[in-house]
Order: C-alpha cells, then structure tokens, then sequence
C-alpha cells in the first residue's frame, strides 16, 4: 500500500476508511468523494486512468448520506464516522458509546463478529 494518500497527502493507515482504484492506488474513501463532489473529477489522482476513482467509488455504493443503526439518526460525510470491515458507517460517538455501555464489538448492522471493535481500533 502506498504510504499517502494523493489528495490530501496524509498518511494511509491499514485502520482508514480507504478505497482502492483498479489501477492499484489506494485513497482515503472521504477524499475521494469529496473529488469526486466538489471537483466532478473520476480519473485516478495518482496517475490519472480515465474513470478509476468513479469505478472504484460506485463499487463501494459510496453515498454522502446514510443512517446510524445504533441511534437511528442521518449521518453525512461532515460527521465524525466510524466504518467497520463490512462496510457498515456509524456515527463515531454511537460506536463508542455501545461500546462502552454495552460491551459489544459485533457490527450493529449486520452482526459480523468484532467488526465494530476493529473498527474503533480496539
């Protein structure tokens, strides 16, 4: 894995939300939306293959919405998420909080053992 993102020049850390162009560069998922957004731009950042960020979005259904299933509440891009191996996004403090009051590290969503524990880099 490259050691940087491309858009923001940041570092990438294996507990990122992250997303991976066929043309084997990888960036944050959050940079490559908000390029993708602000800029209308789908072409890879790092060396710029036609369609690569767009393709490598829409296989990840990237959406700049979604819902917390441990609150039940909207979340956008702008919050402080939090997205498990199964790729299910909460709202950071939801996590944290089920976490702590709970004890429970499944995924909410689906239940996937331990995935909301990674996630939070337990």
């Amino acid at each position: 894995m490259a050691n940087e993102c491309s858009i923001c020049e940041k570092e990438l850390n294996e507990v990122d939300d992250l997303v991976t162009t066929d043309c084997d560069h990888t960036f944050h998922r959050q940079c490559a939306q908000e390029r993708l957004d602000t800029k209308n731009r789908t072409d890879c950042r790092a060396c710029g293959q036609d369609s690569a960020l767009g393709d490598a979005l829409a296989r990840l259904k990237i959406v700049s919405e979604g819902e917390c299933s441990i609150c039940e509440r909207l979340w956008t891009l702008e919050d402080d998420l939090v997205t498990t191996d199964c790729n299910h996004t909460f709202h950071y403090a939801c996590a944290q909080e089920r976490l702590n009051k709970t004890n429970k590290v499944d995924c909410r969503s689906c239940h996937q053992e331990s995935a909301l524990g990674n996630a939070l880099a337990l």
